[in-house]
């Protein structure tokens, strides 16, 4: 889960801000516009830790809160207060989200034959000559888990090369992880490899300089 912290009128912009600055004079769509369409057309989740904005409330499927460190549900108290005090803001979301073209790689753009791999932390891979930049990729907590990278990525280029796209060939991947363990993809695994999921596979990908891919249609 990666944290992010982000400028407040990102977040929310209330029916007094609202009032003040017109619409057409702030360009940023705040996330309170978008996260549940995020979840409804894309599936993806949202957590957010946060105390000073109840207008969430209301978007909200479960509210959770901390009594002396202990977790509480209060979904059904959130519910009351959104009916008893309505935030009187106004949706802010000026079309839909675009669906993004799954993307297929190009074959030259992949590093050749067999691959030396070479772990520098948590910081990047390096696969014969091309290094990885992972510094952004926070997922990752372990070397273990960059050398599994590392490991998985001639198995991801041959079914990229074999004409799959990128999300079909990360979940793949995962998927024969998860069903067979490492011992399907080296002769002798040690204790220096952790799981690494399909998100951490692409997010390497997608970090290598050389690749090239096209959108599909």
């Amino acid at each position: 889960m990666a944290i992010t912290v982000s400028a407040t009128n990102f977040m929310i912009r209330d029916a007094r801000m609202q009032a003040l600055i017109a619409k057409e004079k702030e360009p940023i769509t705040p996330f309170i516009d978008r996260v549940r369409e995020l979840y409804e057309r894309f599936g993806v989740s949202t957590v957010l830790v946060m105390g000073g904005s109840g207008d969430y409330l209301e978007v909200a499927d479960t509210v959770i809160a901390m009594d002396h460190f202990r977790p509480r549900v209060v979904t059904a108290q959130a519910r009351k207060i959104v009916e008893a005090f309505p935030s009187h803001r106004k949706t802010e979301r000026p079309r839909p989200f675009e669906h993004l073209p799954a993307r297929r790689v190009i074959s030259d753009g992949l590093p050749p034959g067999t691959l030396k791999i070479k772990v520098q932390g948590l910081e990047g891979l390096v696969l014969a000559r091309e290094r990885i930049d992972l510094s952004a990729v926070e997922q990752l907590v372990s070397t273990d888990q960059v050398r599994t990278l590392g490991m998985l990525f001639p198995h991801l280029r041959e079914r990229l090369l074999s004409g799959k796209l990128l999300p079909e060939a990360v979940a793949e991947v995962e998927e024969e992880l998860l069903r067979k363990g490492f011992e399907a993809f080296c002769r002798e695994p040690g204790g220096d490899l952790a799981y690494v999921r399909r998100f951490e596979l692409a997010s390497a990908v997608n970090r290598l300089r050389t690749l090239k891919a096209r959108p599909e249609k």
